[in-house]
């Protein structure tokens, strides 16, 4: 009630100004009465150490549950209305339910929360133990539980040398699968 009232005294006053002494009218001046330039909005929001999470809701039952996918960025951004996070400098973690839990790299990528993938991109480096792939890229689709590549990567683990057209990784079975592979496997006396 006590602001209805002081807006009220001020709209008083100000419209019983006294005439200006100039010469120049009071009336309003002919033409559309000018506005003021809108301050743009920002098209996205820009953050540093972002971590992200994706979990896999169908095997929950109830229970609390580790996320399937894990990507910490040193810078992110997100676009306006989006659900795409860009990504700079990426360090992901995709769970397994063994524990051997596979950790990438990447200068960058993006993670689609709305169609829960998540793509890193370029000098990716997947490992999990012993075994170490470079690729260009690397796509996680957390409906499917699965990784792929469609483009060359580059296989080593021990010995094992293997350059391949592509490659998938089926989280939940276990299978790792390599198209048009060539390179080297040395056998020693405990693999045969």
């Amino acid at each position: 009630m006590k602001y209805e009232l002081l807006t009220a005294i001020s709209l008083l006053l100000i419209s019983c100004g006294q005439p200006a002494e100039s010469g120049v009218s009071s009336e309003p001046a002919a033409g559309p009465a000018p506005t003021l330039p809108e301050e743009p909005a920002p098209s996205a929001m820009k953050m540093e150490g972002v971590e992200l999470r994706m979990y896999d809701f169908e095997r929950t039952d109830g229970e609390l549950q580790k996320p399937t996918f894990f990507v910490h960025a040193d810078a992110a951004q997100l676009a306006e209305g989006e659900k795409v996070w860009s990504l700079q400098k990426a360090v992901a973690r995709i769970f397994r339910e063994d524990g051997e839990d596979f950790h990438i790299e990447a200068l960058e990528g993006q993670f689609d929360d709305a169609r829960k993938e998540a793509v890193l991109k370029g000098a990716v480096r997947l490992t999990a133990g012993s075994l170490t792939i470079d690729l260009e890229d690397i796509t996680w689709k957390n409906e499917e539980n699965t990784a792929s590549s469609d483009n060359p990567v580059h296989l080593t683990n021990g010995d094992t040398r293997l350059d391949a057209q592509n490659i998938r990784i089926d989280v939940e079975t276990g299978t790792l699968t390599l198209g048009e592979a060539s390179g080297f496997i040395q056998f020693t006396e405990s693999t045969l």
